[in-house]
């Protein structure tokens, strides 16, 4: 009996992990995509929206 909640919590944590993994990913653009060293560059940053809703919140780290 152990075992199998056991593997049935494991099936949960594995099916919600791999589920979630699109959540974090997006479809964004950067342009333009190529800079010189040491130049000042003006950024353009797309991100789709594919429903109704705003986007209200957008991370960007810089390397």
């Amino acid at each position: 009996m152990k075992l199998n909640k056991l593997l049935a919590s494991l099936g949960f944590v594995v099916v919600t992990t791999i589920g979630s993994v699109g959540v974090a990913e997006a479809h964004v653009t950067l342009n333009p995509q190529v800079s010189e060293p040491g130049s000042y560059e003006e950024y353009n940053v797309r991100v789709p929206v594919e429903r109704n809703d705003q986007t209200v919140k957008l991370e960007l780290e810089v390397p």
